[in-house]
């Protein structure tokens, strides 16, 4: 099998050829000095020459990009957004192989490459963001497993990824965070994502860390467990019906991570992003179940008692609604701060729950 340079080399060659042959002369000469710096220097910047040779997928955009966590739900939609502008993307994934041939077709022949990685092994990362320009870190878990903490993937796996790719002269790092995440939160999900966007700042001063609302779309882990519960449960329950959220679309925020890695004042700016809708808790619940053509019963709990039927779902494997989740309930507000960078700020409109009726 070959190894990953020469893979990496030859997306490159081929890049190059494509942008000299297949474009205009002028888009095809700053192609090739695009990959003449890539290839020479450390002094490339996506902001200033991405998106270089038109649009689509045959396209070139002078972005080698290794995506952490791009087996998961934002996953899939950041690589689709990398990839139909020509990108090269590196998939870091752990265990079966098949869990990332799906994001195959959403790059060129080639494009789309993936790498196993252990994320205790600095080595194997190391061997995952050689040869990119950017690296972008999604990894994230909603629950403590058998393998791993929230601690190892929130906070130490991050901090190492940022320290990393700061001694490779990777310029440009995207962080994902969540608006939930503060010093005084009380779950430990809040607590170790507040701990991670620290360890990444102090690790990569440069990074991009992006706070996301709760993240909708087919497949979540917010909207669709919740949906279930209103389908299947005989009442639902709430703990918190005056807690704010502001929840975000999928595609919406990976549209968010684009226009962060074009935006040559983003680095090393944190940014809140919330969807364009900031819901109480009971009212998300009932617009949910409105949609669903639903009237569920709804009963308030107590916090202690939702966090322990979240506890108890995981030790069972069916993780409707996890600790985590419940937890979350109980700290409060997860919504955009005020004075702190949004989306204003990156130019993107988003869409709420209501835009898919």
């Amino acid at each position: 099998m070959l190894g990953f340079r020469s893979i990496a080399g030859r997306g490159v060659r081929s890049a190059v050829g494509r942008a000299a042959y297949g474009v205009g002369a002028e888009d095809g000469q700053h192609a090739m000095e695009v990959m003449t710096k890539l290839a020479t220097s450390d002094e490339y910047d996506f902001a200033t020459t991405g998106r270089l040779a038109g649009t689509g997928r045959s396209s070139v955009s002078g972005v080698t990009a290794t995506v952490f966590g791009a087996t998961g739900f934002l996953g899939k939609y950041v690589v689709n957004s990398l990839g139909k502008i020509g990108s090269q993307v590196v998939v870091p994934y752990r265990g079966e192989e098949l869990s990332w041939k799906h994001l195959k077709v959403m790059g060129d022949l080639g494009q789309i490459v993936g790498v196993p990685i252990d994320i205790r092994q600095p080595e194997s990362l190391v061997h995952a963001m050689q040869g990119s320009n950017i690296v972008i870190n999604l990894l994230g878990s909603e629950f403590n497993t058998r393998n791993f903490t929230l601690k190892e993937v929130h906070v130490d796996t991050p901090k190492l990824i940022a320290e990393l790719a700061a001694e490779m002269g990777i310029r440009t790092i995207v962080h994902i965070s969540a608006l939930g995440a503060n010093s005084t939160a009380t779950s430990e999900w809040n607590q170790t994502k507040y701990d991670g966007e620290c360890a990444v700042r102090e690790s990569h001063p440069g990074a991009i860390i992006l706070r996301s609302g709760p993240l909708f779309g087919p497949g979540d882990r917010f909207s669709g467990p919740l949906g279930h519960m209103l389908r299947k449960w005989p009442f639902m329950p709430y703990v918190n019906p005056k807690r704010e959220i502001q929840p975000i679309y999928g595609p919406d925020m990976a549209e968010v991570v684009m226009s962060a890695l074009t935006a040559p004042e983003a680095n090393g700016k944190t940014y809140d992003v919330g969807g364009p809708v900031v819901y109480e808790e009971a009212q998300f619940l009932n617009e949910l179940a409105d949609m669903l053509l639903l009237e569920p019963a709804f009963v308030p709990i107590p916090g202690n008692l939702a966090v322990r039927m979240g506890r108890l779902m995981e030790k069972r494997l069916n993780v409707v609604v996890s600790e985590a989740m419940a937890a979350r309930s109980v700290d409060g507000d997860e919504v955009n701060r005020a004075g702190v960078p949004s989306l204003p700020d990156l130019g993107v409109d988003t869409n709420s729950l209501r835009s898919f009726e």
